[in-house]
């Protein structure tokens, strides 16, 4: 397959996550910004990308949007960004990730206690005496369930 021109990757038909997949967006994306760049999935490297992504689709109450050997692509529905993209990988994880997840439920100790009873397991990255909690996924990813906030600034 030929890789896609860079008008189709910046006019917007062609996501630049999946650049050189054999699927095409088939509706235009949210624009932002003068450079005109639309909403684009989070891409999280995976040893296992078809149990990582099914175990976040449980976490998160998405559904598994496309799978192939490359990736595994969650999300809440095929025409809303963002979703999660596992690729796979053979390097093992090394450091505390520097991007995560947070998880913003109306129960704390309810959500918690959901995740944890999917396999997530207490993490310390020295976060000290804090109101929520840093958690590891299967694989080791770090995220976050916080106290319930109204909005993004509340």
């Amino acid at each position: 397959m030929r890789p896609p021109t860079a008008q189709a990757v910046n006019n917007g038909t062609l996501s630049p996550s999946v650049a050189g997949r054999s699927h095409v967006n088939s509706r235009p994306r949210p624009r932002h910004g003068s450079s005109g760049w639309g909403e684009a999935p989070l891409v999280i490297d995976a040893h296992d990308p078809d149990a990582l992504a099914r175990w976040w689709a449980e976490v998160l109450g998405h559904q598994i949007l496309f799978e192939s050997a490359s990736e595994v692509i969650v999300g809440s529905s095929a025409d809303r960004y963002p979703g999660i993209v596992f690729v796979p990988v053979s390097d093992a994880k090394a450091v505390k990730n520097r991007l995560h997840i947070d998880l913003d439920p109306d129960d704390l100790e309810t959500e918690v206690a959901r995740v944890l009873a999917l396999g997530a397991t207490p993490a310390d990255i020295g976060q000290g005496d804090v109101p929520w909690w840093v958690l590891r996924d299967p694989e080791g990813n770090e995220f976050c369930i916080l106290t319930p906030h109204k909005s993004l600034i509340e």
